[in-house]
């Protein structure tokens, strides 16, 4: 039998998002950079047809804003949004481990699908 190189590491370079079983959306520091760079915090939407959560920058303040927190003390690395309300009104269950998904741009969003 020959050998096969692992090919689906994640990380550097990704446009990698992950929610955890806390509530928390975890954002690549290449999705922030390409999306998110400069926005003051973002606005969460849910589409419930689709099964998928909508991360739009806002770069003014807004009522319902969510905080992009660095994930680091030292700035290096993603952030996070502690979403466990957006999770609960959306009866969106949370993962039992950590979840890593592909973002990807849609008009105005950073969308995730949860299927």
């Amino acid at each position: 039998m020959a050998w096969r190189p692992f090919e689906e590491k994640w990380g550097k370079g990704r446009f990698e998002v992950s929610l955890t079983p806390s509530g928390k959306v975890g954002v690549s520091r290449t999705v922030y950079e390409k999306w998110l760079r400069g926005c003051k915090g973002v606005i969460l939407a849910y589409d419930d047809e689709r099964r998928r959560i909508g991360i739009k920058p806002a770069f003014e303040p807004y009522a319902n804003m969510y905080s992009l927190t660095p994930a680091r003390k030292d700035g290096r690395g993603g952030f996070y949004i502690a979403a466990v309300a957006f999770f609960k009104q959306h009866k969106i269950p949370l993962p039992q481990k950590p979840v890593r998904k592909v973002a990807y741009k849609e008009d105005d969003f950073v969308v995730i699908d949860l299927d």
